[in-house]
């Protein structure tokens, strides 16, 4: 009975003890800061991401991985005809799921290319139901039906607590940046359409709370 594996990339939020009870695959995509360049999840972790950013001269940049890495995976895990389904972080933010999707068109396995339509927490809770089903016994259509379900369905709040990096990334001005870090602007956004959609601007954690609390009702 053919397999099915499961292939993600490094911005999914699985812990590493699901990532090695389930046997998940991530290919990571790299990060540049101030000229170094490290591989996300490998030499690079949150916390000393966050402080290398703090102190960055410039807004960190990410790349995605090369085909080339894909296609060498999916080779190996489809090599004795098993199937691969690889779920990947939105393509409106990165070109991640189109390298994946130029590497299933080279290889000879049996691959499925999903694009998420998030990041974070909305991309792990899609791997889940994925582990979960296939651990089930479904088959590759039963879980890609059932996903369409689930991005249907989820919705991501994400809240800028500082607006540092949005005036480093020029998404808005050092002026507006300036009124709104003495006035503690926070900034929420969401992923609706798999894209980054500002929605809302308040004045402090206890209104980022509310907002996200009538959301959720």
């Amino acid at each position: 009975m053919r397999r099915i594996h499961i292939v993600t990339d490094s911005t999914c939020d699985l812990t590493k003890e699901e990532v090695a009870q389930h046997g998940i695959h991530i290919v990571p995509l790299t990060i540049q800061i101030d000229g170094q360049t490290y591989t996300d999840g490998v030499d690079l972790e949150p916390q000393s991401f966050l402080g290398l950013m703090k102190n960055a001269k410039n807004l960190p940049k990410s790349s995605q991985p090369a085909p080339g890495k894909f296609k060498e995976l999916y080779d190996e895990l489809g090599k004795d005809g098993d199937q691969i389904i690889s779920i990947h972080m939105t393509g409106g933010m990165s070109g991640t799921v189109e390298s994946a999707r130029q590497a299933a068109q080279m290889t000879d396995a049996d691959v499925t290319v999903i694009d998420s339509r998030f990041i974070a927490i909305g991309l792990a809770i899609q791997l889940r139901e994925a582990i979960r089903m296939r651990d089930e016994g479904a088959t590759v259509e039963d879980i890609v039906a059932r996903l369409e379900k689930v991005r249907d369905n989820t919705h991501l709040y994400v809240i800028v607590d500082t607006l540092e990096n949005l005036i480093k990334g020029g998404r808005i001005g050092k002026g507006k940046g300036f009124i709104g870090s003495l006035l503690n602007i926070k900034v929420i956004a969401n992923l609706e359409g798999g894209v980054y959609n500002p929605v809302s601007k308040v004045r402090s954690h206890k209104q980022v709370v509310n907002f996200l609390f009538k959301q959720f009702q």
